[in-house]
């Protein structure tokens, strides 16, 4: 008779060597979707430092579309993507800079032996001013003031520090201040010991159109008074 006592080998269902077992299959499967939710994980991780990382970057960099700042004069300066514009007319700070400082070097550096440049500030002025300036340089002025005396005058801005500020009816109040070195055949006919003054000018400008003469589009139309703030 047989021994019952023990299972056979059918009984116990053991699996043949190429085969698995239930619970195999079910580790194995478990270790697969845990190292997928791992790999997961990982790839979010890294997206999430990716995307945090452009967001610093892109607030940094970013500057808001239109930004409003109120000048000296009361009236409020819009930026629009960097184009600052005033009661609707646009400033472009360089052309500014340019005609200031083309004006004010023409037409008070002077020079006896170069004349023709005080005429070239007709174009950088305003029909009323132009008037006024003609005025200004009489004949008899310039003669007497600047040829007869063998007048020469070196003039430095400082174009960096000028300042604006905005007034009624689209126009722009300037201030720039600047260092004169005045000589002549008179009381200073050694041009490496001049008279030295500091001065401010003060003159307000308008936005118009361009011309052949004056491509920058800025126009003065009062002129400069000169406060003479201090003399060596």
């Amino acid at each position: 008779m047989a021994d019952r006592r023990y299972p056979t080998a059918d009984q116990i269902a053991i699996p043949l060597a190429d085969e698995s077992s239930p619970d195999q299959e079910f580790a194995v499967g478990w270790a697969v979707q845990h190292n997928r939710l791992f790999v997961l994980l990982l790839c979010s991780l890294g997206l999430n430092v990716l995307l945090g990382g452009w967001g610093l970057v892109a607030a940094n960099r970013y500057a808001p579309a239109i930004q409003y700042v109120t000048l000296d004069g009361g009236q409020v300066l819009v930026y629009k993507e960097g184009t600052p514009t005033v009661n609707g007319v646009t400033i472009n700070k360089a052309r500014l800079r340019r005609v200031i400082n083309e004006y004010l070097t023409s037409r008070f550096a002077y020079d006896y032996q170069n004349l023709g440049k005080l005429n070239d500030v007709q174009a950088l002025l305003s029909p009323e001013a132009a008037i006024k300036e003609r005025g200004r340089l009489t004949q008899a002025f310039v003669q007497n003031s600047i040829i007869a005396p063998q007048v020469k005058v070196r003039l430095e801005l400082d174009m960096d520090n000028m300042g604006v500020s905005a007034k009624p009816d689209g126009e722009f109040e300037i201030k720039v201040t600047g260092t004169t070195y005045f000589s002549d055949a008179v009381k200073y006919p050694d041009p490496a010991t001049p008279r030295v003054e500091q001065r401010v000018f003060l003159l307000r400008v308008k936005a118009g159109t361009p011309t052949n003469q004056n491509a920058d589009g800025y126009f003065i139309t009062v002129l400069p008074d000169e406060i003479l703030q201090t003399s060596n």
